[in-house]
């Protein structure tokens, strides 16, 4: 969904200090700055490599850091940058046989030898390389794969997802493996089933509860924004903790519905038959779900607390613009590494260079990377003075 929707992290800075304070002082600090790398990506010209954007992100241990394109337009392709952004090499090609790839999207580095690339659900695999982008194997699974982690010693995560509709439910499950790469022995850990009204015609962002797997030193974080839980298990599959966010379901509101309406129905107004669909879909009260996703994404900062990012307060179609603008606030809550809760801090809607506003947010050591404007930035965050 195209946006403009810009950001900034609480308002009027004073006197910024050093970036050597933890973050975690900066959350309880009540006052952030964002400051962007101006020299990252200089030269480097995003837009011909990822047109529709990023779908995902590796970093190697010096910074460097491996990439996927989102969209049709992009190259079946995984794509390599050094640690300040410059284009190194590509690998992979179109198709469907070893070493192959098709839409490829999820990314992940294992024992810090191989890369982990999950492709288009319909494979139902995983393709691995070296780092050097030479293929090594596939990986073939049962169901469509949505995300896969590289843990340690061989072993992997492997996140999957199906769905079924019964009458006017649509039965979501989300299932999450351990599996080992060489002996190929597998255990399934955990299973999150979600039933909804059926609606979603149209699949949008803020209806299509993701699941999310998040590495925290020896753990790993697993949840899905269909339930207000964050589940921690150890390396071998086993459970050690429970996070309850709290967050309560939330109705589709008419005033939701109204404003996605109209976008939808300016974005496709050269398109008849598609806007005969549309428009009977939302007469019949079909076009959307019954709730919104709790929220929108977890993700680990570069000292292992979690960030919880919550929805938009709502959203408004700019008529004039033909765009989407958030309305309100947003949120993010954070935990320290051990799952504990710290603060919930607070975004206003002001300024442009906000991580927080995109679908997606990557971080490594002390900077959170996102795409937007046509190109992939880098911020570190800062506290500032009374």
């Amino acid at each position: 969904m195209k946006k403009k929707i810009y950001f900034v992290l609480f308002f009027v800075i004073l006197f910024s200090l050093t970036l050597s304070a933890s973050l975690l002082d900066v959350y309880k600090s009540g006052k952030i700055k964002l400051v962007p790398d101006p020299d990252f990506g200089k030269g480097t010209e995003w837009d011909i490599y990822f047109p529709q954007g990023i779908k995902d992100i590796a970093f190697l241990p010096d910074g460097s850091f491996f990439a996927t394109g989102l969209g049709n337009k992009a190259c079946h392709c995984v794509y390599k940058f050094d640690k300040n952004g410059k284009f190194i090499k590509k690998f992979g090609q179109k198709g469907k046989g070893p070493g192959d790839l098709y839409h490829p999207g999820k990314l992940s580095i294992l024992d810090n030898k191989y890369l982990l690339v999950a492709e288009y659900a319909t494979m139902r695999r995983i393709s691995v390389f070296d780092l050097n982008g030479n293929f090594v194997k596939i990986i073939r699974t049962k169901e469509p794969v949505f995300d896969v982690v590289g843990l340690k010693g061989d072993t992997i995560l492997i996140a999957t997802f199906s769905s079924r509709k019964s009458g006017n439910l649509v039965i979501f499950s989300h299932n999450f493996y351990i599996k080992n790469i060489v002996t190929g022995k597998e255990k399934k850990i955990l299973i999150l089933k979600d039933k909804s009204k059926y609606g979603g015609f149209f699949r949008m962002p803020m209806f299509s509860g993701k699941g999310i797997i998040v590495v925290n030193g020896d753990y790993v974080f697993i949840g899905t924004s269909f339930f207000p839980e964050i589940y921690i298990f150890d390396f071998n599959g086993k459970k050690v903790k429970e996070i309850n966010l709290g967050y309560k379901k939330k109705r589709v509101n008419n005033e939701l519905k109204e404003a996605l309406y109209k976008y939808l129905k300016y974005t496709m107004r050269k398109n008849k038959r598609f806007m005969d669909l549309l428009k009977r879909e939302y007469k019949k009260g079909l076009l959307f779900p019954e709730y919104e996703q709790l929220y929108r994404y977890f993700m680990k900062d570069g000292e292992s607390n979690i960030l919880v990012v919550r929805n938009y307060e709502g959203l408004i179609f700019k008529e004039n613009e033909g765009e989407l603008e958030a309305k309100g606030n947003i949120k993010i809550d954070i935990f320290d590494k051990t799952g504990n809760f710290v603060k919930t801090i607070m975004i206003d809607n002001n300024a442009k260079e906000n991580p927080f506003t995109t679908p997606v947010v990557w971080v490594f050591g002390k900077y959170f990377y996102y795409f937007g404007d046509g190109k992939l930035s880098r911020i570190s965050l800062t506290r500032v003075k009374k």
